[in-house]
């Protein structure tokens, strides 16, 4: 698998550091088949919800193909709104699988595709057997994480206005 282009994050900041929001960078092709190893493949459909806001599921997810809408309740009726939008090579599900909380946001498929599902349980075999990778991981998610943290207190600033 061709994981050159994989896990790069847009940004409106040209002079922004890339380093910062690119995941696992630095990983080699065998790291890359090592990681995806221990993770299961899950194909969906437009229309299918992927995450469920309240789900206790804390498994991480990398999308290999198609495209996702991120939703959250608005206003008095709740409905559900677009937030943002993930196509391949994003990474879906980290808060939930950094802090074993339940799933804060749903996440429903605008086109069919597939992902590759990483358990907490797998991640914790992954560990045992491959320190250094899981820890790379553990510390990329951060990273997005962050980033992830940084625009959305860009964008509650920039509603104020």
């Amino acid at each position: 698998m061709d994981t050159s282009n994989f896990f790069i994050y847009p940004s409106d900041t040209a002079d922004k550091k890339t380093e910062a929001i690119v995941f696992l960078e630095q990983a080699t092709d065998d790291d890359w088949q090592t990681l995806l190893d221990f993770t299961s493949t899950l194909r969906f459909h437009a229309g299918d919800t992927v995450i469920q806001q309240g789900d206790e599921d804390d498994s991480l997810a990398f999308i290999a193909s198609g495209e996702l809408e991120v939703l959250i309740p608005r206003g008095r009726s709740r409905k559900l709104e677009r937030l943002t939008t993930f196509s391949a090579g994003s990474v879906i599900g980290e808060q939930s699988f950094l802090d074993r909380q339940p799933r804060s946001t749903s996440i429903r498929a605008i086109s069919d595709g597939e992902l590759y599902r990483l358990s907490r349980d797998s991640f914790t075999v992954l560990s045992a057997k491959h320190p250094n990778l899981a820890m790379q991981v553990a510390l990329d998610l951060g990273r997005i994480v962050s980033v992830r943290l940084r625009d959305t207190t860009k964008f509650l600033s920039a509603s104020k206005k």
